[in-house]
């Protein structure tokens, strides 16, 4: 653990001084951006941050932000508090660190990198052989391990369970106080039918839900139809992404859940063609109004004529880094008719996904789960786990998860238990976790 260790721990930027940075021959720093300079995923400085800036620079040492994350997010914040920036920087690799080092015309051994996280800025500054200094993030991120950027396995309903009502709540503010009587972390907030809720509102629940633990997503309006041949709903359907990326943003969260639509009348290669392009556009929406930081997430769907089978998902994700496939594991039986109840069928599942978007984002899906019956064309109605005849079974999913060390947000989708069958499903998978 020599490598993550850093060379010297401050509570925040604004300690570091002049007069430390000068003993330690520091003649350039390599800065990171969200929580070191700015709380995650925002625009605005933390109070005294230009000032100390300025002190340095009249002091004549260099400053460069040194992100991995997009231009988008970077590029106006660096040019705000006037600094030179890198994106993409692709830490922990060293390689655009010794490139902003000749930039600035410093050598690496008078170059410190200043961050909050080991695994990413201690771990680059340590490949690149330079002064590594440690910040305390200024609130730690859900999903986060010991400072290690990788997220936590995560269990949660979508929606509202009936017990929610019978045990007398009414308001969906009321929901992270719930889910923690069920010792739940996740929950899936559902704009299916449209994307209604208020900045206001959605930031007040974002803040019940960091103070419960709890990492909200969200499910993008059903109508979303990125294959229709109307142009109109095309655009539509770009818009209505747009507003469920809003909505999570303002929530903390940083996950969509989205239906591509149908093939309607199409050839389904001509409705996946034009289905691609709609989330490209979609995409470049997000990135223009700053929302490159949110994952969108195509599902599995569970109708045959619908776009959305794992294979054609596979291929949406393809299609950028951010993108993160949505596996509904009742679906995907539902289209194959009971596929998934096939030994090794599971295990099958996993290496396609690997193979197709690689085992980083493999690690990470999001998921949602529940026992679903099906007629020929696939997908009827969702049951709940006391159902014995058309599955999915769980447990070897677990088992999947805890043998390729994936940390997904697996949401239950059971018809009015979400809740219990939820904490059911972490329960199977902690059992199979204390036995691997």
């Amino acid at each position: 653990m020599g490598i993550f260790k850093p060379d010297y721990r401050f509570n925040s930027i604004l300690d570091i001084s002049l007069e430390f940075l000068s003993e330690k021959g520091i003649k350039a720093l390599l800065l990171d951006v969200d929580n070191t300079l700015a709380h995650h995923f925002s625009q605005t400085p933390i109070d005294g941050l230009e000032i100390w800036l300025k002190n340095i620079s009249d002091a004549g040492i260099k400053a460069v932000i040194l992100s991995n994350a997009r231009s988008s997010r970077v590029e106006p914040f660096a040019n705000k508090i006037g600094v030179g920036y890198t994106p993409k920087a692709m830490k922990p690799l060293p390689i655009k660190a010794w490139k902003s080092c000749r930039n600035m015309q410093v050598k690496t051994k008078n170059t410190a990198i200043i961050g909050d996280q080991l695994f990413t800025d201690m771990l680059c500054g340590s490949l690149a052989g330079i002064t590594t200094i440690l910040v305390t993030p200024m609130h730690e991120e859900t999903g986060r391990l010991f400072k290690i950027k990788m997220r936590e396995i995560r269990f949660g309903p979508a929606g509202s369970s009936d017990s929610f009502f019978e045990m007398g709540y009414k308001h969906t503010a009321q929901m992270p106080e719930y889910l923690e009587k069920f010792g739940l972390n996740a929950f899936e907030y559902q704009c299916g039918r449209g994307v209604n809720v208020k900045q206001e509102t959605a930031e007040s629940f974002g803040e019940l839900c960091r103070e419960k633990g709890i990492e909200p997503s969200l499910h993008a309006p059903y109508y979303i139809s990125m294959a229709s041949p109307e142009e109109q709903k095309r655009e539509n359907s770009i818009n209505y992404v747009l507003q469920s990326a809003r909505a999570i943003d303002w929530m903390g969260g940083d996950r969509i859940v989205v239906h591509v639509g149908t093939c309607g009348k199409m050839e389904r290669q001509s409705a996946m063609t034009l289905a691609l392009e709609t989330l490209k556009k979609a995409l470049k929406a997000l990135d223009d109004e700053g929302l490159s930081h949110i994952r969108v997430c195509p599902e599995v769907m569970g109708k045959i004529n619908q776009l959305g089978s794992l294979e054609e998902t596979i291929e949406f994700c393809r299609l950028d880094e951010r993108l993160l496939p949505c596996i509904d594991f009742g679906h995907l039986n539902a289209r194959t008719h009971g596929w998934l109840m096939e030994k090794g069928s599971v295990e099958k599942v996993f290496e396609e996904l690997e193979n197709g978007i690689g085992i980083s984002r493999l690690r990470e899906f999001h998921s949602h789960f529940s026992k679903i019956e099906y007629t020929t064309g696939g997908e009827k109605r969702h049951l709940t786990f006391e159902d014995t005849v058309y599955g999915p079974s769980f447990e070897p999913i677990a088992e999947m998860i805890v043998k390729k060390n994936c940390h997904p947000t697996v949401i239950c989708e059971s018809a009015g238990t979400q809740a219990e069958d939820a904490q059911t499903m972490m329960n199977i998978y902690k059992l199979l976790l204390n036995k691997a």
